[in-house]
């Protein structure tokens, strides 16, 4: 059997993306292994902005953190600090083992590495002991890890050795995902000073036309790359690795790409005769991300704008309602007024292909109106008793 190995020596980390989620009960413990971990980061390269903090009251809210991060999708690894001192009751117990549980948990069920920093001790001075003393520093033993682990990873996909995200029947339609395929249909990239990770001018003439099914995402763009114009497909991942974890590195279909469009430019790809395709980086920022992900990718479990409602003032409320209201009068209004028209006056023909289409509901609104249209109100008083 052969044995994998990973290359972690030859794998960009420059671009990489840590979130570290903090519990403040504690804090003088804590902050110490967050600040070990973030300047163990910085000193391998990290830029500031891609290491994000977010406090959490306490260790039992860490893993809910970790999975709302995850969730954003624009991390690599996230890390999690907490601190419980024993006690006298129970309750030591009872934490150290939910956090544990849900950290395992998530590590074994989502693709993105989730590093255990729990410090679980007897006393005060045992954790004090462990940011900085004479048992080491676990800050910067989770930043270690975390930059291992993201390396991992990264060799992984690679190796054409499938993961959880690769494995996933949605993977190709992340939220992330489909918000970068909407700005890119929409147009909505600062259009100055576009270049390719290579540093090459790049201009869009044509995003192209979005593709639902197999194949690239975008089908007959046009685009100019340093002065050259290009004429073909473009396919967007979050990660620019996705390309060989989803195999069109090896997929003939995939040779007509033009332009990769990524989150996060972790390695080179290639066509499946060995050409480098021009690559763009489009990152989102985290809260951007984040907000979005909360707007659409929880609508299956919640109304994902309740909370931002709830806290819009009252008047801001009122006037958006009464405009919605006044919105939908004036559509149903024109759509009237065009039956209207169409059928030479005959209010009678028109009330009844309204009432048909209102039958139909949401769905099936615009198939009643056309049955109704083809079955005209003459023809029914013809046959009625």
């Amino acid at each position: 059997m052969s044995q994998f190995v990973p290359d972690f020596k030859n794998q960009k980390m420059t671009d990489a993306r840590v979130a570290i989620a903090v519990a403040r009960w504690n804090g003088h413990i804590t902050s110490r292994l967050t600040e070990g971990a973030r300047q163990t980061l910085l000193e391998a390269g990290f830029p500031e902005d891609a290491i994000d903090v977010y406090e959490v009251p306490g260790a039992v809210e860490l893993t809910f953190a970790a999975s709302q991060l995850i969730e954003t999708e624009i991390y690599d690894a996230v890390i999690v600090f907490g601190c419980v001192i024993k006690g006298d009751t129970p309750h030591f117990d009872y934490v150290c083992q939910s956090v544990t549980q849900g950290i395992t948990q998530l590590n074994a069920d989502i693709d993105t590495p989730v590093i255990f920093g729990l410090l679980t001790v007897n006393n005060e001075q045992q954790a004090l002991d462990r940011v900085g003393g004479p048992a080491g520093h676990k800050g910067v033993e989770a930043a270690q890890t975390a930059m291992d682990m993201i390396r991992f990873r990264r060799a992984r996909s690679l190796t054409g050795y499938p993961t959880l995200h690769s494995l996933s029947p949605q993977s190709p339609h992340t939220a992330l995902e489909r918000l970068m395929q909407y700005v890119w249909q929409h147009r909505l990239w600062p259009h100055s000073h576009l270049r390719t990770v290579d540093g090459l001018p790049v201009q869009i003439i044509d995003p192209g036309k979005l593709n639902t099914d197999a194949g690239p995402d975008f089908f007959n763009a046009k685009i100019v790359i340093d002065g050259r114009k290009w004429a073909g497909d473009v396919e967007i991942h979050v990660r620019a690795s996705d390309w060989h974890r989803h195999g069109h590195d090896d997929d003939p279909a995939y040779d007509s790409v033009i332009l990769h469009v990524v989150d996060r430019d972790d390695t080179a790809i290639r066509r499946s005769n060995g050409e480098i395709i021009p690559q763009l980086q489009m990152a989102c920022t985290p809260d951007f991300s984040r907000r979005y992900n909360d707007l659409v990718g929880r609508a299956d479990r919640d109304l994902p704008c309740a909370a931002t409602i709830a806290s819009m003032p009252g008047i801001y409320m009122a006037d958006w309602l009464e405009s919605l209201a006044f919105e939908r009068i004036y559509s149903k209004t024109d759509r009237i007024d065009g039956l209207l028209s169409r059928m030479g006056g005959d209010w009678e023909s028109a009330c009844y292909i309204t009432i048909a289409r209102s039958l139909g509901f949401g769905i099936n609104g615009d198939p009643f109106e056309r049955l109704a249209i083809s079955t005209p109100l003459m023809f029914i008083a013809k046959h009625c008793d």
